[in-house]
């Protein structure tokens, strides 16, 4: 029968007949101790993966889609601005600005299926209405850019080490 230390009554009478047994028990808690504290370590370090494993999942699912996205999304996975992952983007010669303030992918990824262009119209009463074309991201140009930021040591939030 054990008590609420965990301590059965044939114990007791143990350590109180040889106080080495105490000893023996302490260093089996010990070891008990480690074993569970390494055993939650690895399972946080698989929670971790997991997460990762099924956020690249989800993103391959929908790289055959037509889901689009901007580059104010992609960005906000990486806690920063829009701006700042164009200027990442533009750096590595991916996209160039158009003349117009706005971006295009640059002739080399032309062919590869990473962004899409939607008109956008603005303008009004008072303002000639005018159509400028938006870039998007598809998901396998989000992927794209996942491993482009990776192999410059850049990495979304969620996989961030915790420091």
């Amino acid at each position: 029968m054990e008590n609420k230390n965990g301590i059965t009554y044939e114990e007791w009478e143990k350590i109180i007949q040889d106080p080495d047994f105490l000893l023996k028990l302490a260093y089996r808690w010990k070891e008990d101790r480690d074993a569970r504290t390494e055993l939650e370590a690895e399972n946080a370090a698989l929670k971790k993966e997991n997460a990762k494993v099924k956020r690249i999942s989800e993103m391959i699912e929908k790289i055959d889609g037509d889901e689009l996205v901007s580059v104010t999304e992609i960005a906000r996975e990486y806690g920063r601005p829009a701006t700042w992952l164009n200027g990442i983007l533009h750096e590595l010669g991916v996209q160039d600005t158009d003349g117009n303030n706005g971006w295009v992918i640059s002739d080399e990824y032309e062919n590869c299926d990473y962004v899409k262009y939607l008109p956008l119209s603005f303008g009004g009463k008072k303002i000639p209405k005018f159509t400028v074309k938006h870039m998007y991201w598809t998901y396998s140009g989000k992927y794209f850019i996942y491993n482009l930021l990776k192999v410059h040591g850049i990495v979304p939030l969620d996989e961030m080490e915790d420091n």
